[in-house]
């Protein structure tokens, strides 16, 4: 499994938030709708930003682009890591839209990107509760 290197940018935690998909879907009617799940657990999707300068940004792209599009583990601050009584937690992560990326400074670039999480690290996290 790779792993998101240590010495790279890491994403701000600052505005860290996570959409997670309820898995319900809804039959349409006009009363009484039937709902039934799709999945049991819920997919977890979130914005990663990071902030690093010119320099770095060319080592962090080749990176992202040979390994980031296939599961990697990187330390996030996620919901669940309370129950291991940490801010952060390693999550097994995969991004999923392209890079948005914007000179914020003469030297500096901020990249935004979507990932979700794998379903199977929080099964992992939900069965410790």
């Amino acid at each position: 499994m790779t792993a998101y290197p240590s010495d790279y940018p890491q994403p701000l935690i600052s505005g860290f938030s996570a959409q997670i998909a309820m898995g319900v879907i809804r039959a349409p009617g006009a009363t009484d709708q039937a709902q039934r799940r799709v999945h049991t657990t819920m997919p977890h999707t979130f914005s990663l930003t990071f902030i690093m300068s010119v320099v770095q940004w060319g080592a962090w792209y080749q990176w992202a682009t040979a390994n980031a599009y296939d599961w990697f583990t990187m330390n996030l601050p996620t919901f669940y890591a309370g129950i291991t009584e940490d801010t952060l937690s390693t999550v097994l992560i995969r991004f999923t839209s392209g890079l948005m990326a914007n000179n914020v400074s003469g030297s500096d670039v901020q990249v935004t990107v979507t990932a979700e999480s794998a379903p199977s690290m929080i099964a992992q996290y939900l069965e410790a509760v």
